[in-house]
Parts: C-alpha cells; structure tokens; sequence
C-alpha cells in the first residue's frame, strides 16, 4: 500500500510538485437566474449572500423577446449591486445566433488581468468581432452605392447555415433593407425576402412557368 505522503511527491522525472493547498477558492454553489425578471433581480442581494457563483443566464433559458434586457439588466447588475464575495457569472448565447456579438461587446468592454490567464481566447475573439463587422461594414459600402434601390442579403446561400443567422444579421445592421433565411428573419423580427428557388426553373422547363407555379404557393399573386 502507498504512503499517503507519496501522493505528494512529482509523478514523473521533472514534473512538477503536487498543490498540497487548493490554489483557488471552491465554488460549491451556483445560482442560475434570469436577469430579465424584476422580482429574481430584486432577490439578487440576498441570494449573493447564500451562495459562491450567481450566474445571470442570457443563452437557452431566456425568451427570444427577453435576450436584450437579460443583458442590460446583468450589465445593470455588475454595475450597482454589492455581491461581496460571490462571484458574478454569465453564459452568453451561441455563436450562430444574433446576439453573441452584442453579449461579448456590451458585457466584455475592457479586460484587466494576467495576460496569460486570457491570451489564448485572443484569436477567437478577434474572428468574431472582424467577421460581424466586416460583413456589416461590406453591406454598408452597398447601402451607400445601391441609392435608393432595396439591398437584400442572402447569407444562408454564402456561409454554413449554423452561421448565417449571424451574418445575416450583420448585413442588416450595416444597411441591407432585409434578409432571406427565414430563422434569420425572425430573429431581426422582419419578414423574409428573398426569390425562388432556382431549381424550380430547371424542374418546370423555363422561367414564366416558374414564375406561374410559384406565385400562387407563395402568396405574391397571380
């Protein structure tokens, strides 16, 4: 049987000495909540007082219509409330989804630390921000050459479609006057635009009987 101090001894040539102290502080309580709801945000002091980690939720749990004052609400939160000891959490929504980037520019604006304990989530940030503004700045460029002709963005036809919620998205901020995924759409709150499928062309021999067969079924006419 083994000593119970060989537990501290390095497991290798060179490695290095086992922690005989926990380095950080254990965090044996966490605190889901919905910083959109004014009687839970009321509760947060006391709450702060019961637990190690309260963890404003922003991702799956939060309405659609909920998402932006969820943020505002926890931004509203770190900014006034005293938690004393208890550490103040988030989950963000994901990336294919409209409001990843507003979460990490509106929670995330200034980072103060050890560099090495966040340096290597630079590049992942840095592709986030530069592919939204870059989309939404492209779209700007558009909006300013197009006049007053409509600029609609097809992005499920450009980019994966677990992306393009996003870049749609993007494109609409920098100056597209709609979007054509419809899951894109309702995330905007505006309603599809787009045309019709190309292959329906090729299924009915030609454009006009295209155009006749789609119409109706699509509620634009005869």
């Amino acid at each position: 049987m083994r000593s119970a101090k060989d537990f501290f001894q390095p497991l290798a040539l060179g490695a290095p000495t086992p922690l005989r102290e926990i380095p950080l502080r254990p965090s044996r309580m966490i605190h889901f909540f919905d910083p959109s709801n004014p009687k839970m945000v009321d509760k947060v002091p006391q709450i702060a007082r019961k637990c190690d980690v309260l963890l404003g939720n922003l991702e799956d749990a939060i309405k659609l219509e909920k998402k932006e004052a969820a943020r505002e609400g926890l931004i509203q939160i770190a900014s006034n409330t005293d938690l004393g000891s208890c550490q103040l959490w988030t989950r963000i929504n994901s990336l294919d989804s409209p409001w990843m980037l507003d979460d990490i520019t509106r929670l995330v604006l200034e980072i103060e630390g050890r560099y090495t304990a966040f340096g290597v989530h630079e590049t992942a940030l840095l592709g986030l921000l530069c592919q939204a503004s870059g989309v939404a700045t492209k779209a700007a460029r558009c909006r300013q050459l197009a006049g007053p002709r409509p600029i609609i963005s097809f992005g499920a036809r450009r980019i994966h479609p677990s992306l393009a919620p996003m870049i749609e998205r993007s494109a609409y901020v920098g100056g597209c006057d709609g979007v054509a995924g419809i899951q894109s759409a309702q995330l905007i709150g505006e309603e599809p635009t787009g045309t019709m499928p190309h292959s329906l062309v090729l299924l009915l021999g030609g454009v006009v009987p295209a155009i006749q067969a789609f119409f109706p079924i699509g509620g634009l006419g005869d």
